[in-house]
């Protein structure tokens, strides 16, 4: 029997709220939307490095987790135009296109942004077609060209807000020109997050390029901050700090961290996976991998010539050269000395870059260029013996941490105490075989990197220069050259030159 249309309508109407309640139970079963973030940092080659990473192997991973999250949003915080073997001959360019061909959505400067100088800075910021953060680097005052200090951006209907802090202490490690600043990065974090949140952002994403500790304390001091997608310690870790998220990817492209938060889902508000990017397991993408061929082509081009050969193996590890007398420390030294007729010669150990003990066998100039990609150039200073002293204490008052001040030398000799009082460390220093005299002046060469203060020598800065950084040659020159013009096989051995009294 049919039923009526009045029945008909009844029974509709009776089915309708639990229609209903239905589909606010499979909405609420959903909850809200994820949102991805995919990470890497410290980004220095396009090739794989021992077999891990590499920007073609890296497109495929990309593209496989933009298929499960068409959103997921893709960032960089920091250091990848330099330093390379690559730098010198592209710079950096090799890097913005690989990030253009990998679909790269935020960058953030870090320390390393600016090696090749501002001009160079600008030209790959112009040839991004990615977004540049920068909130406290600034530029004649103002927020430096073609960077943003902030973005908002819809994510799965999300609103989500990023920005950038880098350490100010950067300043003086690039020798930063007087036109640009990098102000406090915890006062503009707090700024940035009020700013955000007034404008209705639900997640805060701040990409950040500072050591570890400065980071947890920003997540400390600047609260609000959600997720810290960090750079510079070349280190893989998560962790929660507070409220907020940290998280580093290592370098490299060894992993691609995944991130994934749950905003206003209690008790499962975020989900982090390191994803390896490994050679042998990754297919390489065939367009980016036909660039990445091409570079490696003009680049072998140019620094696979034999310039000569070692007798013995060449240290240039780390942390070697940043804690004792290496003979690579001893033969660029050499190389400075001898090119600028100079009685005496400080190169910076955290200057030499290879990280790698160099086998006996032929010299190429790739090996060299591997040292030095900053693209230094060598320096003829004049300099008393007092403030000579003052340049020595300070490369020695840091040995047990590693940093990059350790003076390799040459024309010197002198043994120090690493437990002793700052300025007090150094117990013999001999120039040319005699004794130090306070008073008299003598000639150093060095590179421009620490005539201008790096690495924190101000006596160097203030040294008179004879031979300016604009009329010297470039570090790799200088010892390509050396080695060239040597005439025998290189056999080197440390001379003593800087002794330990812990030794």
């Amino acid at each position: 029997m049919c039923d009526s249309l009045p029945s008909l309508v009844l029974r509709l109407l009776l089915m309708l709220p639990l229609s209903l309640s239905v589909a606010f139970a499979d909405a609420e079963a959903v909850g809200p939307p994820a949102i991805t973030f995919l990470h890497v940092c410290d980004v220095y080659n396009i090739s794989p490095v021992s077999g891990k990473g590499g920007f073609s192997r890296l497109a495929t991973l990309l593209e496989e987790e933009r298929q499960k999250d068409p959103e997921a949003v893709f960032v960089l915080p920091g250091d990848f135009l330099s330093p390379s073997l690559m730098t010198p001959l592209f710079q950096g360019r090799q890097m913005v296109e690989m990030l253009n061909l990998t679909g790269l959505d935020i960058a953030s400067p870090g320390n390393h942004e600016f090696d090749r100088g501002l001009e160079s800075l600008d030209r790959n910021v112009a040839a991004s077609r990615f977004l540049w953060l920068a909130s406290n680097l600034k530029r004649n005052g103002k927020d430096y060209p073609g960077m943003k200090s902030r973005e908002i951006r819809t994510v799965r209907g999300v609103k989500v807000g990023f920005f950038s802090v880098l350490d100010p202490e950067f300043a003086e490690l690039v020798r930063l020109p007087a036109e640009a600043t990098i102000t406090d990065p915890v006062a503009v974090a707090r700024a940035e997050v009020a700013a955000m949140r007034r404008e209705g952002v639900q997640v805060v994403v701040a990409l950040t390029h500072l050591d570890l500790e400065d980071e947890r304390r920003l997540a400390v001091q600047a609260p609000g901050i959600d997720l810290i997608l960090a750079g510079h310690d070349h280190v893989v870790i998560k962790e929660k700090v507070g409220e907020t998220l940290l998280v580093e990817s290592g370098l490299e492209l060894e992993v691609l961290g995944r991130i994934t938060l749950h905003p206003g889902t209690p008790g499962r508000l975020e989900d982090v996976e390191f994803l390896p990017v490994v050679e042998a397991d990754i297919k390489p993408d065939p367009a980016v991998e036909a660039r990445v061929a091409a570079y490696e082509a003009e680049l072998g081009q140019a620094l696979d010539r034999e310039i000569g050969r070692s007798e013995v193996p060449l240290d240039a590890s780390e942390p070697a050269v940043r804690i004792q007398e290496t003979n690579v420390g001893d033969l660029v030294a050499d190389a400075l000395r001898a090119a600028n007729g100079a009685e005496i010669a400080i190169m910076n150990g955290g200057g030499i870059r290879s990280n790698r003990v160099i086998p006996a066998g032929a010299l190429t100039k790739r090996m060299v260029q591997a040292m030095f990609p900053f693209g230094n150039t060598v320096v003829k200073l004049e300099i008393s013996g007092a403030d000579l002293l003052t340049v020595l204490e300070h490369g020695l008052s840091a040995v047990a941490e590693a940093k990059g001040r350790f003076p390799q030398v040459s024309g010197i000799s002198l043994t120090y105490a690493p437990g002793a009082p700052p300025g007090k460390r150094i117990r013999e220093l001999l120039v040319g075989g005699e004794p130090l005299v306070a008073e008299r002046r003598y000639t150093l060469a060095t590179t421009d990197y620490l005539a201008d203060g790096g690495d924190g020598f101000p006596a160097l800065k203030e040294a008179r220069r004879v031979v300016a950084a604009n009329g010297g040659k470039l570090l790799v020159d200088v010892v390509v050259d050396h080695v060239s013009g040597m005439g025998k096989a290189v056999s080197l051995k440390p001379e003593g030159r800087v002794r330990s009294l812990a030794e």
